[in-house]
């Protein structure tokens, strides 16, 4: 048969009971040869329809008929619906029970009710149903239809307005969680209601939710939205803004739920890096390197736990001395002495005004003499080769005698011990006789 399907007629059919009907194979046309031998109320054996089973275009559209689908799973088994195309169409005077059924994957509104039409969910699901050009991700209730939706989930739905249900018409929502969708391009990023629309949300909770403009979590364009025990959290719009409860258009205000909730967490770590940076640095070192191929923007507030050297060296310079010899030397001098002598002679003089506390093995290649001139306090024991330059005769005599002839200007006022063996240069004799006579004779006698 066509891969559209319509169902029209026939009668309601008794539960079958503990037993479901198996499709004869996971595609869309069996499950339409399964609801048409039903007669519009079916017990589903868990299945799941996707890629190639899938309808060709908008799936089933119901048309005067009360159709129930009702799925007999247990634990994590599923009746699932995982197809790009509109999956079901009800419209006027027709009524769809989706109960524990699994839609998902639309491109173009999951259900769609028309006027008049009604739908009744039931412990089912709703996941990542898009409609990238109009309103209602999951749900796209039209004027004078009536949804009823219970204890569902709907997760990562999105579509202009509406990222999961838009209502237009009669809506009473109870103990369903709304998680994760986005109104792209407007209002309402869980529920939009629009003008003349009246919607009940009771025991309701609203997690993570986006909206371009108003409302992440609700947005109410008709002012007949009524509220109970309603929780919500984490609910922004596109300008940071959050709103955890329902975004009034008519006061343009929003009115938060008393009672607040946690994002779930997701099942599994992404193993993708971030498309952006944080805006504030983590507190913490990472565990794994980073995958960024530039630097941070932001400084880190804990030390890297790199095990690489840096390529550069550390700004501020240490404050004492290294117990270990540097490898090379350094392009300037340490004005902090080290720690241990040096085993190398050094070719470069020294500079240091103080005398070293141990004598050097090697003399010193100075030219400059040491400014420090430590004086003589006992006299000589031997005799001296260069000849004195002070103009002030000795305190006390010789022992020794001299081998140059003196300078001095002046006799001296102790004879000496020893004879001269070289004639004075005095130009006066001596006040003091000589002990000893005279070797050389005198020349300067008068």
């Amino acid at each position: 048969m066509a891969s559209d399907s319509v169902v029209t007629g026939g009668m309601d059919h008794p539960s079958k009971g503990a037993f479901c009907d198996e499709l004869s194979e996971p595609t869309w046309n069996a499950l339409i040869e399964v609801i048409e031998f039903s007669g519009g109320f079916v017990t589903l054996c868990p299945f799941v329809i996707e890629g190639d089973g899938c309808p060709s275009s908008k799936g089933l559209d119901v048309i005067n008929q009360n159709l129930d689908l009702i799925c007999d799973r247990e634990g994590d088994e599923e009746c699932r619906i995982d197809c790009p195309g509109r999956h079901f169409t009800i419209y006027d005077g027709s009524t769809l029970i989706l109960d524990r059924m699994t839609l998902a994957s639309s491109r173009e509104t999951s259900v769609r009710v028309m006027d008049k039409g009604t739908l009744v969910v039931i412990n089912s699901n709703f996941d990542d149903n898009r409609h990238p050009s109009g309103n209602g991700g999951a749900i796209h209730a039209t004027a004078f239809s009536q949804i009823e939706i219970l204890h569902s989930n709907f997760n990562r739905n999105a579509a202009l307005n509406g990222g999961a249900i838009y209502n237009l018409g009669v809506a009473n929502l109870q103990g369903c969680v709304m998680e994760k969708n986005n109104a792209t391009n407007g209002n309402g990023g869980a529920l939009s209601v629009g003008q003349g629309a009246k919607t009940k949300v009771d025991s309701m909770t609203f997690r993570g939710n986006y909206a371009a403009f108003y409302g992440p979590a609700i947005f109410d364009g008709s002012g007949q939205t009524e509220s109970w025990k309603n929780s919500a959290c984490e609910n922004v719009n596109g300008n940071g803004i959050t709103c955890n409860g329902r975004f009034s258009f008519a006061t343009t205000t929003c009115e938060e739920y008393d009672i607040t909730c946690t994002l779930s967490p997701t099942a599994e770590p992404s193993t993708r890096p971030s498309s952006a940076p944080t805006a504030v640095p983590s507190g913490s070192p990472t565990q794994s390197p980073s995958g960024s191929i530039g630097p941070s923007s932001l400084p880190s507030s804990q030390p890297s736990i790199s095990l690489a050297p840096s390529e550069a060296p550390s700004s501020p310079p240490t404050t004492t001395p290294s117990l270990r010899p540097s490898n090379g030397p350094t392009s300037n001098p340490s004005s902090i002495p080290s720690s241990s002598p040096t085993k190398v002679r050094s070719e470069v003089p020294s500079s240091s005004i103080v005398p070293p506390k141990m004598p050097s093995n090697m003399p010193s290649q100075s030219p400059v003499p040491s400014v420090v001139s430590k004086v003589s306090v006992a006299p000589s024991t031997v005799p001296s080769v260069v000849p004195t330059s002070s103009v002030e005769p000795s305190a006390e005599p010789s022992t020794i005698p001299s081998v140059v002839t003196t300078t001095s200007v002046r006799p001296t006022t102790i004879p000496s011990i020893a004879p001269s063996v070289v004639p004075t240069s005095s130009l006066r004799p001596s006040n003091v006789p000589s002990k000893e006579s005279s070797v050389v004779p005198s020349t300067t006698s008068v």
